[in-house]
């Protein structure tokens, strides 16, 4: 007989899964820096930073680059690519505003503004926003919001799903990765679609350190 040691099973299993996160984790965020916001975008940021007037083209263009970087971003990872395009295509056309609004409830509950423009900037954008004018300070994804020339109403609309998903642990990184993955993989009744699912519900579990205190939190922005 072979004495089989279950929690040992029970490690391996877990570092392979700790070294897949940190893979596609590490894919993901290299992929979203491999688009810049480009020259004209950061000089109408900068522009609002320092007079604090928000324009609809700046606001069009940003969500604009954000799905253009999320779409370059989820076409790219191991688990799309082992679909068939069929359920790639069906995926991405039902999941991608999901995964867009999940862009900016993460940047909204980040803890400094640094955190914010890292996760936003790519190196080149950075260069820009280094080359400010002396005196302008960076402005959060929050102080831009408040500013969007919408009436009242339709701000409102548009960024109280955010009041409903203000937490600590939504500004985590790694978080938010995990999430990213849950919001998109979903929707559509597939085996491996559903497994895919399911293998990050498990790692976002094993990361959420106070379980009971954020479960609810988390489920709310992912289901």
């Amino acid at each position: 007989l072979i004495s089989v040691n279950i929690d040992g099973f029970g490690n391996i299993f877990t570092q392979e899964e700790d070294n897949y996160f940190e893979k596609s984790y590490d894919d993901f965020h290299n992929k979203w820096r491999e688009i810049s916001l480009g020259e004209k975008v950061m000089s109408d940021y900068l522009k609002f930073c320092e007079t604090r007037i928000m324009s609809m083209e700046l606001f069009h263009t940003i969500e604009d680059q954000f799905r253009e970087r999320m779409l370059n971003v989820l076409c790219s990872v191991e688990d799309m690519v082992s679909l068939e395009v069929p359920k790639q295509l069906s995926i991405l056309r039902s999941n991608i505003t999901e995964a867009l609004m999940l862009v900016r409830v993460h940047a909204f509950n980040m803890n400094s503004l640094d955190d914010m423009l890292d996760f936003i900037f790519t190196v080149r954008d950075w260069e820009q926003f280094r080359a400010r004018k002396n005196g302008v300070e960076g402005a959060t994804m929050s102080e831009m919001a408040s500013c969007i020339p919408f009436p009242d109403v339709e701000k409102r609309t548009l960024y109280s799903p955010l009041s409903f998903c203000a937490h600590p642990i939504l500004g985590d990184r790694m978080v938010f990765t995990l999430m990213l993955m849950l919001v998109v993989y979903k929707g559509i009744e597939d085996p491996l679609v559903n497994r895919i699912n399911a293998q990050y519900w498990t790692m976002l579990r094993r990361r959420l350190t106070k379980p009971s205190e954020t479960s609810s939190v988390v489920e709310c922005c992912v289901q």
